[in-house]
């Protein structure tokens, strides 16, 4: 069994409890980064276990009083100290492309401007 799948079992097992812990599935996740542990997985197969978790967590969401944001927060920062921020944009990109997990900022603005557009039928009425 490799690095990855060892990983996503226990990722799995935490979210199969009656009340997850962000901070285990987070230390998880986090220590994907460290190259002495996994030496052998990719920034891509990190990349594939956050896009997992996030799948995970939507399925188990029913259950759960734990949304996936504040973890995928949580492993960018962790992400951006260790590496920079060009490494999160590779990620955000990969992740959007493979598991159409949008990065908040762009939710917020996506949100905004859906909010903010007022219909061209509004707009005749009031002239």
């Amino acid at each position: 069994m490799s690095a990855a799948d060892l990983i996503m079992d226990k990722i799995r097992e935490e979210l199969k409890k009656g009340l997850p812990s962000k901070r285990k599935i987070l230390s998880y996740l986090v220590d994907l980064l460290n190259k002495d542990k996994y030496p052998s997985l990719s920034d891509f197969e990190v990349y594939d276990i956050v896009g997992d978790t996030y799948k995970l967590i939507l399925n188990y969401k029913l259950n759960l009083k734990m949304p996936f944001t504040p973890v995928y927060k949580d492993v960018k920062k962790r992400i951006k100290k260790l590496y920079g921020k060009e490494k999160i944009l590779k990620m955000e990109q990969y992740l959007e492309e493979k598991y159409g997990l949008r990065s908040l900022e762009k939710q917020k603005i996506n949100h905004q401007i859906h909010k903010s557009t007022v219909p061209l039928s509004e707009k005749l009425r009031f002239d």
